[in-house]
């Protein structure tokens, strides 16, 4: 089930399964939050670099941001925040250069 959902590209959702039944360890899991916002960030530059409309720049910036939060909170209910501060910093640091743009 949890290969199903990472061939899909799931991430968040396995993490929480895997995180739920104990099926991988947590630096396992970390690496997953991490395909996932580098996926969410591919996705969005792409459709936002395609247009010139702000409007729809910046549904693709609200879009990336709040797919950030999403691995954000499941970062915080899996309890991986000390497993690699890292992450959490760049996903803040990412919303907050996101949040600046808008507009642009």
């Amino acid at each position: 089930f949890v290969k199903n959902l990472i061939t899909r590209k799931q991430f968040v959702a396995a993490v929480r399964f895997s995180c739920a039944y104990n099926l991988a360890d947590k630096n396992q899991l970390v690496v997953m939050c991490r395909e996932q916002v580098q996926n969410v960030k591919l996705i969005c530059e792409s459709s936002y670099e395609k247009t010139n409309s702000i409007e729809i720049k910046d549904k693709a910036r609200d879009q990336e941001i709040a797919s950030l939060r999403t691995v954000l909170q499941c970062i915080l209910d899996c309890n991986l925040q000390s497993e690699d501060m890292l992450l959490d910093k760049d996903i803040k640091y990412r919303i907050l250069e996101l949040k600046a743009n808008k507009g642009m």
